[in-house]
């Protein structure tokens, strides 16, 4: 599992509607079958899985911005709003329990969980969920 900031729902709205994740940089090592939690401004997050290898591409579906690098995501659920950003904070406090001051490297460079945390945050999952 790996956790991506999403700048704005709008953001991941065009994800969703097109089923892709875009970067500025290569998403190195990602997987088809590995888990995908996206944060959502300060009051969300979207579950969903890789579906597909990576690819680059042109063309143009974030219109402030061209992210080349793609991958195949299947969108499988999101919370949102008050419930969403109580997520984000018990997210946040596994994260910082378990990998210390220096968890907030986890979610910038979309890093792969170690299997330790990824059990603590899909626990927090099927809880919140």
């Amino acid at each position: 599992m790996r956790i991506v900031k999403s700048k704005s729902w709008e953001a991941l709205e065009i994800a969703k509607v097109n089923s892709v994740w875009g970067s500025k940089m290569k998403l190195s090592n990602w997987l088809v079958g590995e888990k995908i939690l996206f944060l959502v401004e300060d009051d969300g997050v979207s579950l969903g899985e890789v579906s597909g290898e990576q690819y680059y591409t042109e063309e143009v579906l974030w219109l402030n911005d061209l992210y080349p690098w793609r991958i195949p995501i299947t969108f499988k659920s999101q919370i949102s709003g008050k419930k969403g950003r109580d997520f984000q904070k018990k997210l946040r406090l596994v994260l910082k329990s378990n990998y210390g001051k220096t968890s907030g490297s986890l979610i910038l460079f979309r890093l792969k969980l170690p299997d330790y945390i990824e059990r603590e945050v899909e626990d927090l999952i099927r809880k919140e969920y």
